[in-house]
């Protein structure tokens, strides 16, 4: 598969099936600028990235990987997609699913326009998508926009960051009226909170998927998290560990294997 050359500023379209298309990122990607849009055609529809980095990580655990593929004799069942960045889980959900309800989170505006117009190219009409940050009320939060996958809710002002639109998921969920077969989680950090505020409130949530964010700028711990669903009626497995060395740290751990403290791990939950 023969692909033009990038630059530091632009990125010419990639063009394949899903395939070819990661296995060219997997031998060629060091060679791409980090955090610069452009958009790749996968079997002829376009598809937008805001950074192509996060997009091959995430097309490796969603459609590689399947990280989020669920067992179920539902054909059109209720998920929820929090975090839902440029809208690949929700891609592979509406895929796995042809006939599901699909309601779908972005807090950044940027990336959240970027999501619609992939639904839309790829003919996805069963994807409601939202440009709003799944939290603990709907009066809005400070998010601090990093131009790739790790955006996250901070809790100052102005300065941290952009005032964006949230919505508080434990309203959301009240307000569905049927029981959520899935709810997915990736909110770089605010899992903390959301998840306490959905305390006694995630009765209609029969399987969630979370990407706990144990690092320096998240309020919370792995134990508080997974306490929450356990006092919610949940089993958990806790799956994919990946220590977050790329941030570096002036405290390591006073063992050799670890090079930081700082994580992201999976966390399963059923009923």
């Amino acid at each position: 598969m023969t692909q033009p050359s990038p630059t530091a500023t632009t990125i010419p379209t990639i063009q394949g099936n899903l395939g070819q298309i990661l296995g060219y990122l997997s031998q060629n990607l060091k060679n791409f600028p980090r955090r610069v849009p452009g958009r790749l055609v996968i079997d002829g529809r376009e598809l937008r990235y805001v950074d192509l980095h996060s997009f091959y990580w995430q097309a490796l655990q969603i459609f590689h990987s399947r990280l989020y593929d669920i067992r179920t004799t539902e054909t059109a069942p209720l998920i929820v997609d929090c975090g839902a960045h440029i809208g690949l889980a929700s891609l592979y959900f509406a895929s796995r699913f042809p006939q599901a309800t699909i309601h779908a989170f972005e807090a950044d505006p940027a990336i959240a326009e970027v999501m619609a117009a992939n639904l839309l190219a790829q003919g996805i009409m069963q994807v409601t998508p939202y440009a709003k940050a799944v939290w603990t009320h709907g009066d809005g939060i400070t998010f601090a926009d990093t131009h790739d996958d790790s955006g996250h809710v901070v809790s100052g002002g102005p300065a941290e960051g952009k005032r964006v639109e949230s919505i508080r998921l434990r309203d959301f969920l009240a307000g569905l009226g049927r029981p959520v077969d899935l709810l997915k989680l990736d909110i770089e950090g605010a899992e903390f909170a959301v998840a306490d505020d959905c305390d006694g409130a995630l009765g209609g949530v029969r399987r969630i998927i979370a990407e706990v964010h144990c690092m320096d700028h998240a309020d919370g711990t792995l134990a508080s998290f997974v306490s929450v669903l356990e006092r919610n009626g949940f089993r958990t497995v806790m799956h994919d560990l990946h220590l977050a060395d790329w941030l570096g740290t002036d405290n390591p751990p006073p063992f050799t294997a670890l090079p930081t403290h700082q994580y992201i791990i999976t966390v399963f939950a059923w009923r």
